[in-house]
């Protein structure tokens, strides 16, 4: 009866390795460390926003690069109720 329990055992493990290997462990992993680390510092050290989308450009006016202009478009979404500045 051993060697039917052993026989029983290798099946499930033969079985179950592949399964386990097929997993997305990193992203799994990931996740549960983006997760801790918020719950370790708190929701309200988040931010008020988050940034959807954000653009620059400098713009040199003469040769040199003594003027120059810098132009910046941002797309937030705001975390918090109740902001009244940005």
């Amino acid at each position: 009866m051993s060697d039917e329990k052993q026989k029983g055992n290798s099946n499930i493990l033969d079985r179950l390795i592949p399964v386990l290997c097929g997993l997305p462990w990193l992203e799994v992993v990931g996740e549960a460390w983006k997760l801790a680390r918020k719950v370790l510092q708190g929701e309200s050290s988040a931010g008020m926003y988050e940034v959807l989308e954000y653009e620059s450009s400098l713009e040199l006016n003469d040769r040199r690069g003594k003027r120059a202009t810098f132009k910046k478009r941002e797309e937030v979404r705001y975390l918090q109720d109740s902001v009244i500045a940005y």
